[in-house]
């Protein structure tokens, strides 16, 4: 489909728009009833005023008076990015500079089409300027693709990032030229610009973890394409990862589907770490993944430590003051502080695993106490573990997995989506 054609679906669907607010207006004109999409202006004439966030096409007749967007969101759990509305945009802030240290936060002034796009002076000076609602995006990271599915709108991508992705339908769109991949799956400093180009989706969802991103937001400036940056994929708290799901519906007016979307999922996971953290006697761990090299990845802060206390574990790698992201040590110094650990957690990728000295002496080895992505009965398909798809999105399936190894009488019954007792060489 050419970006022309869209452009001319656009037009027809905000004409239809419209004429539909017109002719509501001319219909209702003096019989306003309660909860009805209609508010009488001072002039006495009838003025259609959307009872929801205009999902389809444009605003035929702007007025400044009315609110555009009934349906908003707001941020409860994440810290990296901020949203706030006035009547005919939004403007959604990236805090990169939380990340990066001399990195400036990014926003992006998201304008309902139809409407003036406001002065950007201000804190707005330089913002990039989105007119939504959008009817295509481009996606980098296999976590937002996660979120366009759930909400909906995975018939909206035109390119991604990665070339293999756990849906069956949309690696059959990716296979058969629908969907292109543009290499930007670990940066926009990768991308393929011309085959995102030749896409011309209305707006890339991209990862901005670094400074050397900067370079390919300009880049797609240059060609017309506005960038949503995004920090699914590093963001350092369990439910924040998870409310990016709201970034990723702003472009398509779907607060409303986001907020529903999200509702449970948060609720249910807070109610279960409540029952966990209060467990009597808990049980240690740590997490530690290990390559075949003896090096290991290990949690000593961030989100992988906190669904670890979440789950009524005592993580004795633990420190309060590290910087919340995955930190790198040998298999010496992690058996020398997690040797006595009951459990050990890890988040495994195809291929060998580390099958080394010391391995076989730590407590939960012995035991058969390792929870993992690579256990028997996960979802996982050509070597794809669904983890990697959605588990940031579904963090209270997650949380369940764990805490249904180690206090089982908590969910009974529960069918494990992501993590379980992983299997391991010489048990």
């Amino acid at each position: 489909m050419s970006i022309r054609y869209r452009r001319f679906k656009r037009l027809i669907r905000g004409l239809v728009l419209g004429l539909w607010l017109t002719t509501t207006a001319a219909w209702g004109a003096g019989t306003t009833e309660p909860g009805d999409a209609r508010a009488t202006q001072s002039g006495g004439a009838a003025s259609a005023v959307p009872g929801s966030n205009i999902t389809f096409g444009c605003v035929e007749t702007y007025d400044p008076n009315v609110d555009y967007f009934p349906d908003k969101i707001s941020v409860e759990e994440a810290g990296d990015f901020e949203i706030y509305y006035e009547n005919n945009y939004k403007v959604l802030t990236v805090r990169t500079d939380l990340r990066t240290p001399g990195m400036s936060a990014q926003r992006v002034v998201m304008v309902q089409c139809g409407t003036p796009v406001p002065e950007l002076t201000g804190e707005l000076e330089g913002a990039t300027v989105l007119q939504v609602p959008v009817e295509t995006i481009g996606l980098t990271r296999n976590d937002d693709l996660a979120s366009a599915v759930a909400l909906g709108v995975d018939d909206r991508i035109v390119t991604h990032g990665f070339p293999r992705v756990f849906p069956v339908d949309i690696q059959a769109r990716i296979d058969s030229g629908e969907i292109a991949p543009n290499g930007g799956a670990f940066g926009l400093q990768n991308a393929d610009y011309e085959t995102i180009a030749a896409r011309a989706p209305d707006a890339m969802l991209a990862l901005l973890g670094n400074e050397a991103g900067l370079a390919g937001v300009e880049r797609l400036a240059e060609l017309g394409i506005p960038t949503v940056p995004t920090l699914t994929s590093v963001s350092t708290t369990v439910l924040g990862r998870a409310e990016w799901a709201k970034v990723i519906a702003l472009p398509f007016n779907m607060e409303a589907e986001a907020n529903e979307l999200l509702g449970g999922v948060l609720d249910t996971y807070r109610e279960l770490a409540t029952q966990a953290r209060s467990q009597p006697n808990k049980p240690t761990a740590i997490f530690a993944q290990c390559g075949t090299n003896g090096e290991c990845t290990v949690a000593r802060a961030g989100w992988q430590a906190q669904i670890m206390e979440d789950a009524g574990l005592v993580n004795v790698l633990a420190d309060p003051t590290a910087a919340p992201r995955l930190d790198r040590m040998s298999i010496e110094q992690v058996f020398e502080l997690g040797a006595e650990a009951d459990w050990i957690l890890a988040f495994s990728f195809p291929g060998p695993k580390y099958t080394g000295p010391l391995m076989a002496e730590f407590k939960a080895f012995q035991t058969n106490q390792i929870i993992a992505n690579d256990a028997e009965g996960v979802s996982v398909r050509d070597g794809v573990y669904e983890y990697f798809f959605s588990g940031a999105l579904r963090p209270d399936l997650l949380l369940q997995d764990i805490v249904a190894q180690v206090y089982p009488e908590l969910v009974p019954d529960h069918t494990i989506t992501y993590m379980g007792i992983s299997p391991f060489p010489g048990q």
